[in-house]
């Protein structure tokens, strides 16, 4: 077994909701981009649930890894980015 590696560590619930959660940053991004504001509170909502509940399954299950830690950590940074940077586009020039 490697020592350090994240071997075994692939796919377990915790990493499985994170990853949701990836995706919704990308449909966040997209309903952003073709003006679908109805539906921008609720993936940001589904977003945020998928942050509680993977730490939630994480501790339940006992399934934490270091892979879901980076998961976890790229997640929060890459919907911060999408929702900073679609405010930024929206109302930069009013900044």
């Amino acid at each position: 077994m490697e020592k350090g590696g994240f071997r075994g560590e692939t796919l377990n619930v915790p990493n499985a909701i994170t990853l949701l959660g990836v995706f919704g940053i990308f449909l966040y991004v997209l309903e952003y981009i073709f003006e679908m504001n109805h539906l921008l509170f609720v993936t940001v909502v589904f977003v945020a649930a998928t942050d509680f509940f993977d730490g939630y399954f994480a501790r339940r299950l006992n399934q934490s890894s270091k892979l879901g830690a980076i998961l976890d950590i790229a997640r929060d940074r890459m919907l911060l980015i999408a929702f900073f940077g679609n405010v930024v586009w929206r109302y930069g020039s009013e900044i």
